[in-house]
């Protein structure tokens, strides 16, 4: 990234050295300086000529033959009106005169004639005019003299544009003398500048890279460990862009893989556990018939082996009922074993989840005490295999009255059913009140031969989430609900396809 960078900043510094070198020469043209000077020289010039002009109406104002003979006859009014016009008609944008002052200096009359004083009827204002007194002597008939003082004012402006004119003068002077060094001084900024565009934006790049790199760096090393059979393994996803996008996908597939690998892993189990089981009952079936029958043989020969009859039969028969209940026990441990191991094949088909479970609380009344009825909309379309969905849902419920009935609570406790569709999956809830479900179990709660009862076979809940995985749903549990107690069985089906 540098070296590409680099490249083309090199080569614009050369073109923009060019560039500025034949800019600064242009800029320093001879005629140029000329120019400039003629104009200041012109600007000086035609201050001088209005200050000439200026003194020139003066005098001409001074030999004005009326204004002499009213000067001369004593007549205030008329010169006053004569001196009025000649301000009106002599005034311009460039030179007015702001006021006329006569004053009879010699002669006879002086006293009577005193000053006469006229203004302009123009409005000055002495931020934008300059102000300049021109005097000159009247010679009226009979011997009379009258001083003329004309004040004369010119825009600021003309003094300023020279001004700014000579400044411009000497500027040019000066930078005509250091061009060379100008076009280094821009040259050199334009370097420092690009250069330092170039530090950003490399360690920009640099950063922004590094944190890019980082995220493949633990995304390829997350690969690694899944490869070694780590399936728990999750990325921080971390911005919005493609390799967020490519986490987000890594840690849904690593999510699925893991479920998929405990869904295999637990059907494993259940497998192996169901030919652990028809082993068994295989191996305790046998023995069964012949200790019954020893037993009875026993019993129908006892007046032949014992002196003390009444004695004897005593002790056979408490034996025949000792032995009699274990041959109960064993048979129905026989019983379920085989019942597990000869679980039929899931046969899903397409079936209303909400009609389902309604028909299932109709035609199970001994449901009713705790089973109030079914939450679901009209219709909930899955796939099921009625007769192995219902088993499993029976087992539920029952699991979940015996629950409610040995914790003898202090008011009836209550079964809730519900069906929701989910958009992609039906799911069924059924929610007890119970005293819950010791959370330390919870781990192990669907694991074969798994039971807290002093009678159970820990086979009932194995059962039901083989039938539910079958059907390519799963069950979940979640207990306690509330500091009272309760549990809650979710199970997700798959909708119709």
């Amino acid at each position: 990234m540098l070296l590409v960078s680099a490249i083309p900043l090199v080569f614009s510094v050369v073109v923009v050295n060019q560039i500025l070198k034949d800019t600064v020469a242009l800029g320093f043209d001879k005629s140029v300086e000329e120019s400039l000077s003629h104009s200041v020289d012109t600007h000086r010039r035609y201050i001088k000529a209005r200050r000439r002009a200026v003194l020139l109406e003066t005098r001409l104002l001074a030999h004005n033959p009326a204004l002499r003979e009213a000067l001369s006859a004593g007549e205030k009014k008329k010169a006053q009106a004569k001196l009025e016009g000649w301000i009106e008609r002599t005034s311009d944008d460039h030179m007015r005169a702001a006021s006329i002052e006569i004053t009879q200096v010699a002669g006879e009359g002086s006293e009577r004639f005193g000053t006469l004083r006229v203004s302009s009827s123009a409005e000055i204002d002495k931020k934008e005019w300059r102000a300049k007194v021109m005097s000159a002597r009247v010679s009226a008939p009979g011997e009379k003299r009258f001083e003329l003082k004309i004040t004369w004012v010119v825009p600021w402006a003309l003094f300023r544009e020279y001004e700014d004119l000579g400044q411009v003068e000497r500027s040019f002077a000066q930078l005509e003398q250091s061009q060379g060094a100008l076009s280094s001084v821009y040259t050199q900024t334009f370097m420092v500048f690009s250069f330092a565009m170039l530090a950003i934006t490399f360690l920009a790049g640099f950063f922004w890279s590094r944190a890019t790199t980082g995220r493949l760096r633990r995304l390829a090393k997350a690969t690694a460990l899944v490869g070694r059979g780590d399936l728990d393994i999750q990325v921080k996803v971390q911005g919005q862009d493609e390799i967020a996008a490519l986490t987000e996908a890594f840690n849904r597939m690593v999510s699925e893989l893991n479920s998929a690998a405990l869904r295999l892993a637990y059907l494993e189990r259940v497998s192996a556990w169901q030919e652990i089981a028809r082993r068994l009952a295989h191996e305790i079936k046998n023995p069964l018939t012949p200790i019954l029958l020893a037993v009875q043989q026993l019993d129908h020969k006892f007046e032949d082996y014992i002196h003390d009859p009444q004695r004897y039969r005593s002790l056979v028969s408490d034996s025949m009922e000792i032995v009699g209940e274990e041959v109960e026990s064993l048979r129905t441990l026989v019983r379920e074993f085989s019942n597990f191991a000869r679980l039929p094949k899931v046969a899903p088909e397409p079936a209303d989840a909400a009609a389902f479970l309604r028909d299932l609380v109709r035609t199970n009344p001994q449901f009713a005490p705790h089973v109030q009825g079914v939450t679901a909309p009209e219709t909930v379309e899955t796939s099921l295999d009625s007769t192995m969905m219902r088993r499993a849902l029976i087992n539920l419920i029952e699991n979940a009255q015996q629950a409610i009935d040995d914790a003898g609570l202090d008011t009836p406790g209550s079964i809730t059913l519900s069906v929701s569709d989910s958009g992609e999956a039906a799911i069924i809830t059924i929610e007890d009140t119970g005293p819950g479900i010791d959370p330390a179990h919870l781990p192990r709660l669907f694991d074969p031969y798994f039971t807290t009862k002093s009678e159970g076979t820990g086979l009932g809940l194995a059962i039901v989430r083989k039938i539910i995985l079958e059907h390519g749903g799963d069950i979940s549990t979640e207990s306690p609900l509330s500091q009272r107690g309760g549990a809650r069985f979710t199970i997700t089906l798959p909708r119709a396809s």
